[in-house]
């Protein structure tokens, strides 16, 4: 090691020391470990038992559709199958929007129906101070771990009449703060390594690995989240005059970026881009259903079809009427469905571009933003599961359309062959590779970009700054 680097070493390793002897700090990264242990084995657990149940629930609607016996192709229709969705191997990690959207759809004729089976509308009251994700800790508790360790690492030692004699020494201001910022990192590295192992570990070895980009990408976004709060926790120590006034300060903008800016900017979001109630979208909706299933409308398709193959009756028809009847619904319905969901969708969007941008100033919305993309838990990706799942429900209803089209009679009551339901392919989800949801978070990974720069430079102001 070069002698340039020794003064470096010598400070880091110092202040490591006096980390570890102060026995509140060892409980306090004592607890967080332990908890972010317990978080990633609950977590992991949560996932299997979530990927079991949802392999078993396909498994049982595919054996229900197969065995439902000769049936009218329609009658099929209404019978519908439900559509779960794969759990994602990382929400071991990041739960995030996943217990509030639901898990499972009803694929029906004329409906596109909303998602079911939503764990947080079964948990109690308590289940929310027991759900914690390790995401949850390393964005909120990490932090705090962090501004403990390092509030007085500059303002203690001015206190202490230390620092004086430090900057005498001949040690420059840089090789000071460097220093004392690689104690705090290789602390935080030592408590965290541990739990992040195996948290990789654990995501490794289920059947469904995640890839490994999205692995990288959430190490790589804590590693920039808490090297960020770093940089700020020992700029901070060496503007205060105190170490109780740069306790303070720090602990504030915590309270406020983690905690209660959030939630305000979530507020904003929320009125920014209202969301109709669940009331109001569905009155709405079938309003525009009934507008589209007109008689009027019916009949008109009714003539072109007459007209098109030169007959005066549905009856004289080479094909069944009411296959091209249904099929014309579907699609009048499809419109609807496209428009009102689209538009829904769509509020969500403006409300994330909202917290995106927001995230310049409260960078916790930001890492989170990152975290859930990462993990495959966010809302993109949960919409990408609706368009599949109705993309399946649509190609569902025109085989089962065309099956009535062309041997339905007008008249007669046409029944498919016990064995025609396999010919109905079953509902399969592959998430999308990360690289097609990064663009949706540039705004974010770009937020915390800033949040480094921003700290690191407040940092590199402070250390000139510095005074003993």
């Amino acid at each position: 090691m070069s002698n340039a680097s020794r003064p470096i070493r010598v400070i880091a390793l110092h202040e490591l020391s006096a980390l570890w002897r102060d026995g509140r700090l060892r409980i306090a990264a004592g607890v967080a470990l332990l908890l972010l242990l317990v978080a990633l084995v609950s977590g992991a657990q949560y996932q299997r038992a979530l990927s079991a149940e949802r392999t078993q629930a396909d498994q049982v609607e595919r054996e229900r559709w197969l065995n439902q016996g000769p049936k009218n192709p329609h009658s099929a229709a209404h019978y519908g199958v439900y559509a779960f969705k794969p759990a994602s191997p990382l929400v071991l990690f990041d739960r995030g929007v996943e217990p509030f959207v639901g898990v499972g759809v009803w694929l029906e004729a004329h409906k596109m129906n909303g998602f079911v089976y939503r764990p947080a509308q079964d948990a109690g009251p308590a289940s929310r101070f027991g759900d914690l994700s390790a995401a949850t800790i390393l964005r909120q508790l990490v932090p705090l771990i962090i501004i403990l360790a390092g509030y007085a690492m500059f303002a203690g030692e001015r206190e202490r009449g230390t620092l004086r004699q430090l900057l005498v020494s001949g040690i420059t201001r840089t090789r000071i703060g460097l220093g004392k910022l690689g104690a705090i990192l290789l602390g935080a590295g030592l408590i965290l390594a541990p739990a992040v192992l195996g948290g990789v570990a654990a995501a490794a070895i289920e059947p469904t690995a995640p890839e490994l980009g999205r692995i990288f990408l959430l190490l790589l976004a804590y590693i920039v989240w808490l090297a960020g709060w770093t940089c700020l926790t020992l700029a901070v120590s060496a503007l205060a005059r105190t170490a109780r006034s740069a306790l303070v300060i720090l602990l504030s903008v915590w309270l406020f970026g983690c905690i209660l800016g959030p939630r305000l900017a979530s507020e904003v979001a929320a009125r920014v881009a209202p969301v109709p109630s669940e009331m109001t979208f569905r009155d709405d909706l079938e309003k525009d259903l009934g507008a589209s299933h007109s008689s009027e409308q019916a009949n008109k398709i009714k003539a072109r079809i007459l007209k098109q193959y030169g007959v005066a009756s549905t009856a004289e028809l080479p094909f069944d009427w009411r296959g091209i009847s249904l099929q014309e619904g579907e699609e009048h319905g499809n419109t609807v469905f496209d428009k009102h969901f689209g538009a829904l969708f769509d509020t969500y969007q403006v409300q994330n571009r909202w917290l995106q941008a927001i995230g310049f100033l409260a960078p916790e919305l930001a890492i989170r933003t990152i975290s859930q993309s990462a993990a495959g838990t966010d809302f993109a990706h949960h919409r990408r599961f609706v368009a599949a799942a109705e993309a399946h429900r649509r190609l569902m209803q025109r085989l089962l359309n065309r099956e009535v089209l062309l041997h339905d009679r007008e008249g007669t009551e046409y029944r498919s062959a016990a064995d025609f339901w396999k010919n109905i392919p079953a509902f399969h989800y592959v998430q999308p590779r990360l690289t097609m949801m990064l663009g949706g978070i540039v705004p974010a990974l770009l937020a915390l970009a800033f949040w480094l720069a921003g700290t690191a430079f407040l940092f590199w102001f402070a250390l000139r700054r510095l005074r003993a």
